[in-house]
């Protein structure tokens, strides 16, 4: 290549060249022993956060519950305690299937290894360490609209339960 050559190929590469050259030259870290240190803290970091030390025999996902009534109860949690209806069902309700008449069924909070003894107790994530339960007719709650239902309060039960309450009933709630 002879020099105006080389000039119009600068010409023409430009800026753009530029860049390249220099996104070539740029790495993320400046050595080898910054690098290492960074992965040494990340692996660290996740060994430390996937094994929390807890008591299996001390941490619940699952609340049981027991309905003693004539009808199909639909069951919608929520955190924001004094009174919360008008968060139910933007939760995981959809989770939980509807507890059938003289039966029993398990109410899912939790969808990874968390335990409800430390969202309740350690988080902050339930308001004043209180959890509510709302229980409400299958048909009801299939059938009417959400705003309705809000509006009027058209819940069977609601259940205020602190960390205490559901270690007192050995995670069972039993309606009505």
């Amino acid at each position: 290549m002879n020099v105006k050559e080389t000039i119009e190929h600068k010409i023409l590469i430009g800026k753009f060249g530029d860049l390249l050259l220099q996104r070539r030259e740029r790495r993320f870290f400046k050595n080898k022993k910054a690098m290492r240190r960074y992965l040494s803290f990340l692996f660290l970091y996740i060994i430390l956060m996937s094994g929390q030390c807890r008591d299996p025999g001390n941490c619940h996902q699952l609340i049981n519950i027991v309905n003693n009534s004539d009808y199909d109860v639909v069951i919608s949690h929520s955190t924001f305690y004094p009174d919360s209806i008008s968060d139910f069902g933007r939760t995981n309700d959809s989770f939980n299937p509807p507890i059938p008449a003289h039966g029993t069924g398990k109410l899912r909070l939790i969808f990874d290894n968390g335990c409800m003894e430390f969202l309740m107790k350690d988080t902050g994530t339930f308001r004043y360490g209180i959890m509510m339960l709302f229980f409400f007719d299958r048909q009801v709650y299939e059938t009417v609209s959400r705003d309705t239902i809000v509006k009027n309060r058209m819940y069977l039960r609601k259940y205020d339960l602190t960390l205490e309450d559901l270690e007192a009933s050995n995670w069972t709630i039993t309606y009505p």
